[in-house]
């Protein structure tokens, strides 16, 4: 398979799911039709250009690799009505996963924002199941629609079921690969 095969099969997987979402949504009310996405965001900044010769070695250094992966996430809510729902979820990276006392006491905290943390600064499947019950759950009223990115630690029925009980989630997982095309927080 070559790389334009992938991309019409990407275009085809994204046209297909965006048809199917059309349908779904017909019977929800924009107010109860979701998207959310993660951002991370690195602590250093870096590029995989230079300006240097064809063949020549180039030396780059950084104050630190671990800053250059990404190092704390954003995960909002947007309705379809293209509003901003709910808490943002900030997920900080600590060391154990937990917050020190002293950074507890210290943080900033809003009332717009949900703040968790991780070893890593990435989300957890976890830390899922905390913004689908802190975050999700205070904005649902009746059955919605949630639509995801591929990502394996979000995706599946079962998290959404076990928070939600009566409340059906209505999960859509936008295809691997399209999300920078179809996804309204890409």
């Amino acid at each position: 398979m070559n790389f334009i095969e992938i991309d019409k099969q990407k275009t085809i997987n994204a046209e297909n799911f965006v048809k199917n979402i059309k349908l779904i949504i017909q019977n929800y009310e924009p107010d109860q039709i979701f998207n959310t996405d993660q951002s991370g965001i690195n602590y250093e900044m870096y590029s995989q250009r230079t300006l240097a010769n064809i063949g020549e070695s180039t030396e780059v250094s950084t104050n630190s690799l671990n800053a250059m992966s990404h190092s704390y996430t954003i995960q909002p809510v947007m309705s379809f009505e293209g509003k901003l729902v709910g808490k943002l979820l900030l997920c900080l990276q600590e060391i154990n996963s937990k917050f020190g006392p002293r950074v507890e006491n210290q943080l900033f905290k809003a009332n717009n924002i949900q703040l968790v943390c991780s070893s890593s600064g990435k989300m957890t499947k976890e830390l899922v199941k905390k913004f689908s019950q802190e975050i999700l759950k205070p904005i649902v009223k009746n059955d919605f629609v949630l639509m995801l990115d591929s990502w394996q630690g979000h995706n599946k029925q079962e998290i959404y079921d076990n928070i939600f009980g009566k409340i059906n989630c209505n999960l859509q997982v936008i295809p691997a690969g399209t999300t920078s095309y179809i996804q309204p927080l890409d």
